[in-house]
């Protein structure tokens, strides 16, 4: 589970800022820009853990 601690803590803050109209400007692209490479890189850790065997 510590692939998603970044992730969720990018997210809370990023909705959290959404009600200010500066902070939103920076915050909402900043988390779509985000949660695609932090669930590629999610993706890839728990494939790893799951199934990466070294010989």
């Amino acid at each position: 589970m510590s692939w998603a601690a970044p992730a969720l803590l990018v997210v809370v803050f990023g909705l959290v800022t959404v009600p200010w109209r500066a902070a939103r400007q920076f915050a909402v692209p900043f988390v779509l820009a985000f949660l695609p490479i932090a669930a590629l890189a999610a993706w890839f850790v728990i494939g790893m853990d799951l199934f990466f065997t070294p010989d």
